[in-house]
């Protein structure tokens, strides 16, 4: 792959973001600053919170911009890689990283917390993520949307919107909104997963190229705050394989990727479910030891 190519053809702005790397650089600095410890409080967030949304930043990068944005016009691996990193890694660090407190003064209106309600109700969020996900998947929608940049603007913004939406249940921020125990986080989890994957195999078992984009090269080039036009499609010879080698790579990451997030969410859920269970048990016992009684067996 010849990044040097890319550079030389579309130039620094394309390939890098520098507009988006110093709204990254702004936003993280502010965050950094707000969330500083004031003397005599305790801290706003923890070290810990602070590195996920830094990583969070680092997805927001990798996701709307920067050279997986530009490779993904001429590979769809890259476009899928780009499409796992935007929806499944970055909104739930963004979510677990901010101050539970912002939340609140956020929600604190009344339409507003309502409507957040009811966009996260967690059937109506699950299906909606993986429908239009599936949807914008198609060749009818994708060709038309990577080939017009108010298109591309608006459908990638839809899509992250209903990506928050559906990770809110499972990381939701709000202890009086989170309506899922343990359990139902985890067949929550694995429902996404199932829903998922038909449009994944749809592409990878798929026996011929589906997209006009990776055939008959890119119209433009749909950046964060612009795009580049060609006077004719553009294709690149950028790896060693064919353009359905290319489709079926892209289906493979995005199923491996999903996979590795969601299998991880679920181990953190069930640890936590089962860390809270071990602890209703143990002072379970403690209770029966006060009052000179055995436990009855579960």
């Amino acid at each position: 792959m010849s990044f040097t190519l890319l550079l030389d053809l579309y130039g620094l702005r394309a390939f890098f973001s520098p507009e988006l790397i110093a709204i990254i650089v702004v936003l993280t600095a502010a965050y950094l600053y707000a969330t500083r410890r004031k003397p005599g409080q305790p801290p706003l967030v923890t070290g810990r919170r602070k590195i996920l949304f830094i990583l969070g930043m680092i997805c927001f990068y990798l996701g709307w911009g920067g050279p997986l944005n530009v490779l993904g016009h001429f590979l769809f691996g890259a476009h899928m890689l780009q499409m796992a990193i935007l929806f499944l890694a970055m909104p739930p660090l963004l979510l677990l990283s901010l101050p539970v407190s912002w939340f609140e003064r956020l929600l604190k209106p009344r339409p507003v917390k309502k409507t957040v309600s009811v966009l996260t109700q967690p059937l109506f969020a699950i299906l909606t993520f993986n429908f239009l996900f599936s949807l914008y998947h198609m060749p009818f929608i994708f060709d038309p949307v990577m080939s017009n940049f108010t298109l591309h603007t608006a459908v990638h913004l839809l899509l992250e919107v209903t990506a928050f939406m559906m990770w809110w249940p499972v990381v939701c921020p709000i202890e009086s909104m989170d309506r899922l125990s343990g359990l139902q986080k985890m067949g929550y989890m694995f429902a996404n997963g199932v829903l998922i994957t038909p449009a994944c195999a749809l592409i990878i078992f798929a026996d011929v190229p589906l997209y006009r984009l990776y055939t008959e090269g890119a119209d433009l080039l749909c950046l964060p705050f612009g795009y580049v036009s060609f006077d004719s499609p553009q294709t690149l010879n950028l790896l060693p394989m064919s353009v359905r080698e290319d489709q079926q790579s892209g289906g493979v990451i995005m199923k491996v990727v999903q996979e590795i997030i969601y299998g991880w969410v679920l181990a953190f859920n069930f640890y936590r479910w089962y860390r809270a269970e071990r602890a209703m048990e143990d002072e379970e016992q403690e209770q029966w030891g006060r009052e000179g009684m055995s436990p009855e067996p579960r």
